[in-house]
């Protein structure tokens, strides 16, 4: 501010006569004004951009978010295992579930499952046919098509539909025949098999990803209204630095009027203590001239009559 009057300042010294008017201090306050409108401008623009990406990212970046926390493998389903080539070489053969060769080894019971496994380990559906043997079936995240209570998993071949059945309901441990029934063809009627396994929703992580997404709604909702108020109090903020800034540069502007008074005041004083000084002196020389003028005359009309007597003397 000092920088600015001593300006001022210079400005006055150098026009003394009155020559610096009121509205070069009003054009200043209109270029400081012009500015900050087109600053406001920007920095609006700025915001709605901003605004605008956020909105289109929100989905996109909530989604990928959930599926990395939940470990979600989806759209790339995982190939078919092939069939165990050990037990073809231990001389398992297809022609029937207890024919086999007479050197060939007892199948190995550890292959029939007997317990429901741990929550440690990981679910690996199985399935089995009288004629083939034990085989991993294709896991499919968007299988909608559960076995239903009338059908046996069994009994039903291997390869019809495989890839349509979800991963967990392929899971059935409600019995395995033994091989001589097998190959008899006799069945243990229902009545006697342990009861099915509850089959898992193969639509799950629909329900959970809605549930984390009013999680996360919440939260982005309540971040919003937090974002909302800081916006509104940096706008609240900005508006009294914006009424600061222009109460102080009227106080400065006053303050610049108030010095151009005063100087302009100051000069007319000077200018006219001279020209009353210039009137004084111009007043002193004619009254010395007209004194001078009487003294002359005077002495003209002293020395005439003098001469006048002298002449009527020497008559």
């Amino acid at each position: 501010m000092s920088t600015r009057l001593g300006g001022y300042n210079s400005m006055l010294r150098g026009r003394l006569h009155g020559d610096l008017k009121d509205n070069h201090v009003d054009s200043i306050l209109n270029s400081f004004k012009s500015h900050l409108s087109e600053v406001d401008a920007v920095l609006k623009k700025m915001d709605a951009e901003d605004a605008a990406l956020k909105r289109k990212n929100r989905f996109n970046s909530d989604f990928d978010a959930f599926v990395l926390r939940h470990d979600i493998n989806i759209g790339t389903p995982r190939p078919p295992v092939p069939p165990s080539k050990t037990r073809q070489k231990e001389g398992f053969r297809r022609g029937g579930a207890g024919v086999g060769l007479k050197e060939d080894p007892p199948r190995p019971k550890a292959d029939i499952p007997t317990a429901i496994p741990s929550s440690s380990e990981p679910l690996r559906p199985l399935r089995r046919h009288k004629k083939t043997a034990l085989r991993h079936s294709v896991p499919s995240m968007y299988s909608s098509t559960p076995h239903s209570a009338d059908e046996d998993p069994l009994l039903e071949p291997i390869q019809q539909d495989r890839h349509k059945r979800s991963a967990y309901s392929n899971l059935n441990l409600r019995g395995f025949r033994s091989r001589a029934g097998s190959a008899r063809g006799s069945q243990r009627p229902s009545s006697s098999r342990p009861a099915r396994v509850s089959q898992m929703d193969p639509d799950w992580w629909k329900a959970a990803y809605k549930q984390d997404s009013l999680k996360y709604q919440k939260a982005r909702e309540a971040e919003h209204e937090q974002l909302e108020a800081e916006f509104q109090q940096r706008q609240q903020a900005a508006r009294e630095e914006r009424k600061r800034d222009e109460e102080r540069r009227r106080a400065e502007a006053e303050e610049a009027r108030k010095l151009y008074e005063e100087a302009r005041q100051k000069n007319e004083r000077k200018r006219k203590e001279e020209r009353d000084r210039d009137r004084r002196a111009e007043d002193d020389r004619a009254w010395r001239k007209l004194d001078e003028d009487r003294a002359r005359k005077r002495a003209e009309f002293d020395h005439f009559w003098r001469k006048a007597n002298e002449w009527k003397q020497g008559e």
